[in-house]
């Protein structure tokens, strides 16, 4: 299990985001994905043309509908960002300001291993734009710990 004081300098902000990577995804996945954040106690909301619109029924209207604006998600403390960029791959984003000590942290590392656990896929942490990876969760494996900060 990767801890806090392993990862503590990888989050250190410098104004670049951290991407959240789950790859070789498709329209079940995203049903599956949608359908899970309630039950895990997230609130979400879709940042869709200004005020907050309510999601449509499925993923594929999101995807219809979806250009102007990524889903927030409440990760406990943390705003996590959902874009809705092409069935394939889920991209998150979150601010790495956001996550200054050990509960954030814990609460990031539960969503990581939620998305994992539920679609059967390597879920991968690195700063926005590409870079190496800082943090995957594999089924695998669990947790692993790779690169450090930009």
């Amino acid at each position: 299990m990767v801890d806090w004081a392993q990862v503590q300098s990888a989050f250190e902000p410098d104004g670049a985001l951290l991407d959240i990577i789950v790859a070789d995804t498709n329209l079940a996945d995203w049903e599956r994905v949608l359908a899970a954040l309630p039950e895990w106690g997230y609130a979400t909301e879709w940042c869709k043309d200004g005020p907050a619109a309510a999601l449509p029924k499925s993923a594929a209207a999101t995807f219809d509908h979806a250009q102007s604006g990524p889903m927030r998600i409440q990760v406990g403390c943390l705003r996590v960002h959902l874009w809705f960029f092409g069935v394939d791959e889920m991209e998150f984003d979150l601010d790495p300001a956001e996550v200054p000590g050990e509960s954030e942290f814990v609460a990031l590392r539960t969503f990581l291993e939620r998305l994992g656990q539920l679609l059967q896929r390597r879920v991968v942490v690195r700063w926005e734009g590409g870079g190496p990876d800082l943090l995957v969760w594999a089924p695998e494996t669990g947790f692993s710990l790779h690169g450090s900060g930009p």
